[in-house]
């Protein structure tokens, strides 16, 4: 509903705000806060008193937080970066548990090891019968190096393995250990030793194969109808993050060298591909910046299209971020240039957020007595694009999920965590995360004045009305959720600079917190009765609102070494600000 009651000096306030339109700017002030932790101005001593002098206009660097939990302002106030955050713990939790699945199969379908296992178990029959044929060799040393890479046992003895096999295995493994982008486990995959040999082994799968290795693997995918369909079920389980980049084992009349498990594309992967391509990187190149550019001024749309993945309809969410005026809220905002700014940081942020989630599947490409006070009242940034979109998102996960793998096997699985795992089953919290956006950008048209459109499951008012419900609760005490405890540091690889043998990185070095300026452009009907329900004259003070947000803090730039987690989070524990970690990264 668009009107708000609330009581004051024992009358009923009601403000009708069908007609309000709302102004958004950042407050370049330092909060109290900041002072205190001397983020801001001078401080000398007289006497047993400590002074402070400021310019309360200055712009300094803020302090970095490693976490929301961290982040000093309780107000119940939710910004966008605070439901990203959530979303980022339950989307590392779902890739996590699918690559246990991946691996391990269920009662319907043959996981990724007994899938090489069957393969490497056939061509070593086909060896036997032909021990001199280079192809079957190298073929069998491929698979061979990638089942030991998380620790599968094979027949790799170097006592009694012929020694083509173990020849061309452990190039496959010294190649494989050259490679960083393959050897350095990012993301969830550094949780534990476990996830970490399937990074290695995903990693190892999506290289270019030979001719030679790729052919008997083909003949005996089609050779063996259960191994080819449960391998046909594994790249449709992949093409769930984003379509494949290069062609597979089955693909008729490849145009360029198979994989074994293709990468999937990444826009951001296409975009560097059509810019820098085979050439040198020039100097300063900026392929976020690029993206922002094509996406504001219209020449690049993140629009979803019907082989889009999960990654597709993440960044279709985030479209809105860059192109404001254009989503269905915008008549009822009108938004600084410096929240549009603020916008575009937030945008850099979750994309490398999003893109660490799925960083094993994309492809890195290379190269009192006063009078009655009204002022804005938000309890979520006003972003009701971007929420839905979201919300969609999930949507397509859970329904292809349900469609690939089934209800039962999503309901007997939990969501992994870095300490284990939820006591929820995946399907519920798909579900759950879905209600949680719809719910936050239904809740934004209410506290805009916008009549909703009905779109989620169907059109089911009730289901609209039960998502707001869970949406309103999880605000109350979202403090409280342990997701928003997880320490966000990372770093994320955007492509590799060849030529210079370094990558292209994306940083998230923690959580600043930052306050936006909330007023009035056009003003809102006040209506006031009294207990009767008569109306009483009162005279109206508007006033501007003043709300904290998280913004997490991002930085792109050139590295050597790819570091996972906890070494970047020790490095930013060490050098502590902007310039000394990105002095350390680049140095």
């Amino acid at each position: 509903m668009s009107t708000r009651f609330f009581c004051w000096k024992g009358l009923q306030v009601g403000v009708e705000r069908s007609r309000q339109v709302l102004r958004l700017e950042m407050e370049p002030r330092a909060s109290w806060h900041e002072i205190r932790m001397g983020g801001a101005g001078g401080r000398r001593r007289e006497g047993e008193a400590e002074l402070i002098e400021l310019d309360v206009e200055e712009r300094f660097e803020a302090p970095l937080y490693p976490s929301i939990a961290n982040l000093p302002d309780p107000f119940p106030f939710v910004s966008a970066a605070v439901l990203a955050q959530k979303a980022k713990a339950v989307d590392d939790g779902i890739v996590a548990t699918l690559e246990f699945l991946l691996a391990e199969g269920t009662m319907s379908f043959r996981g990724r090891s007994a899938l090489l296992a069957g393969l490497q178990s056939q061509l070593q029959g086909g060896w036997d019968r032909s021990p001199d044929d280079p192809r079957l060799a190298e073929a069998i040393g491929l698979l061979s190096a990638v089942r030991s890479l998380v620790g599968d046992n094979d027949p790799a003895d170097p006592i009694t393995w012929p020694t083509p096999l173990r020849l061309w295995r452990n190039q496959y493994l010294r190649d494989f250990r050259k490679m960083q982008e393959v050897d350095v486990p990012l993301g969830v995959y550094a949780w534990s030793q476990r996830l970490a040999g399937l990074y290695r082994q995903s990693k190892s799968l999506q290289e270019p194969l030979s001719e030679a290795a790729a052919l008997p693997l083909r003949q005996a995918l089609e050779a063996d109808l259960p191994l080819r369909g449960a391998y046909e079920t594994h790249l449709a389980l992949l093409a769930l993050t984003n379509p494949l980049v290069r062609p597979h084992l089955l693909s008729r009349s490849p145009s360029s060298a198979p994989a074994f498990f293709p990468a999937s594309k990444s826009r951001e992967g296409q975009l560097v591909k059509l810019l820098v391509g085979d050439q040198p990187v020039p100097p300063g190149f900026d392929l976020i910046g690029e993206l922002i550019a094509r996406v504001t001024d219209g020449r690049l749309s993140l629009a979803t299209s019907e082989e889009s993945g999960w990654y597709d309809s993440i960044l279709h969410a985030l479209e809105p971020l860059l192109v404001p005026d254009q989503v269905p809220e915008a008549g009822r905002l009108q938004l600084a240039e410096d929240y549009r700014d603020d916008l575009q940081q937030l945008f850099r942020s979750l994309l490398g957020t999003a893109r660490e989630s799925h960083v094993k599947q994309l492809e890195m490409a290379a190269a009192g007595g006063f009078a009655l006070v009204i002022s804005p009242h938000l309890t979520l940034e006003p972003l009701a694009e971007h929420y839905r979109r979201r919300a969609e998102s999930y949507r397509f996960v859970r329904e292809r999920l349900v469609t690939l793998l089934g209800e039962d096997v999503l309901l007997s699985w939990n969501r992994a965590t870095p300490s284990g795992e939820t006591g929820v089953p995946l399907l519920d919290e798909i579900h759950l995360m879905e209600q949680l956006f719809a719910g936050a950008s239904a809740i934004v048209q209410d506290e805009l004045g916008i009549v909703p459109a009905i779109e989620s499951e169907g059109g089911d008012r009730r289901w609209l009305t039960a998502a707001k419900a869970r949406t309103r609760s999880w605000i109350a005490s979202h403090r409280d959720d342990p997701d928003l405890g997880e320490d966000v540091r990372m770093m994320v690889p955007l492509f590799k600079d060849v030529e210079r043998d370094e990558f292209h990185v994306l940083a998230v070095v923690g959580y600043e917190q930052r306050n936006l300026k909330v007023s009035f452009v056009d003003f809102p009907e006040v209506t006031v009765r009294d207990s009767q329900g008569r109306a009483v004259e009162s005279d109206i003070q508007w006033s501007d609102a003043t709300y904290p947000l998280a913004r997490p803090v991002t930085m792109t730039c050139r590295t050597r070494r790819l570091l996972d987690r906890d070494q970047f989070r020790e490095l930013c524990d060490r050098e502590k600000t902007m310039a000394a970690i990105r002095s350390a990264l680049e140095g």
